[in-house]
């Protein structure tokens, strides 16, 4: 069961009044339920993404308060910044533990989990998980 749900667009866009604007496009999550056997579903791999958009435009001037207006001095600035920043970021359960449902659990404060810079296919070995996509297959991290 594959359900992608698609969140609310942040727009702003000041553009040609304050030389301001930004625009937060392709924000989705994407989560895979899977079936255990107790009948009960729980999320096997939880995948988001978000882009966003960023223009700024703005000049800056700095005069010195002189009051012979001839002899000011003047310092001017010019601002121009334009990026497209995406981030994409993947979460995969390996392992399920059943539990009594009679027993009350409480989540423990932490939750342990591997940070990987690269892709190893031996890391995966034992686990029945989804075969790897080629991205992440030829991911090499920073």
């Amino acid at each position: 069961m594959n359900r992608t749900i698609l969140f609310l667009f942040v727009f702003l866009n000041l553009k040609w009044v304050l030389g301001v604007k930004f625009d937060s496009f392709d924000d989705r999550l994407e989560v895979l339920l899977k079936k255990s056997p107790s009948g009960t579903y729980y999320p096997q791999l939880v995948k988001s993404n978000n882009s966003s958009y960023v223009y700024v435009d703005r000049s800056l001037t700095f005069t010195e308060n002189n009051p012979n207006k001839s002899e000011r001095k003047k310092m001017k600035f010019n601002f121009l910044v334009e990026m497209i920043a995406s981030t994409d970021n993947e979460i995969v359960a390996v392992e399920m533990e059943a539990h009594d449902p009679e027993v009350k659990i409480t989540p423990p404060p932490y939750i342990l989990y591997d940070v990987k810079r690269k892709y190893d296919p031996n890391y995966w070995s034992g686990y029945t998980i989804l075969e790897a996509t080629e991205g992440l297959r030829n991911f090499k991290g920073e």
